[in-house]
């Protein structure tokens, strides 16, 4: 029997489309811890754009760091500018009142690394 592929992938790497990372910034962020930060995030996105636009953002949340309030979350290319308008317009995060500031967009979580881990 010559090489058989045992898993089969759902889209070939041509087909996926593009992404981008969102580095963000939480004004009083020590207060949040990773999975309310996350939920809130879900939760504003899926008010924002609804139950039928949330797939064609494609958003994904990456990580988030608690001790300097910075984190990632990933978006498709064509969407990066509508999330990040979205994300501007959040006041309150699990009934605490927050700023969320974009920072800067990345093609690679590579060049977004150094700038996740600064103190400030």
């Amino acid at each position: 029997m010559k090489n058989v592929k045992k898993h089969v992938s759902t889209l070939p790497l041509s087909l996926r489309g593009k992404k981008r990372y969102v580095l963000f910034r939480i004004a009083p962020g020590e207060k949040l811890d990773k999975s309310s930060v996350e939920k809130g995030l879900f939760h504003h996105f899926l008010l924002s754009f609804g139950v039928l636009g949330l797939p064609l953002l494609r958003y994904r949340f990456i990580s988030y760091n608690a001790s300097n309030g910075r984190g990632v979350f990933r978006v498709a290319h064509i969407k990066a500018a509508e999330s990040i308008v979205s994300l501007s317009l959040v006041d309150s995060l699990h009934s605490l009142p927050v700023s969320i500031r974009s920072l800067r967009v990345s093609g690679s979580l590579k060049s977004l690394r150094p700038l996740f881990l600064q103190k400030q």
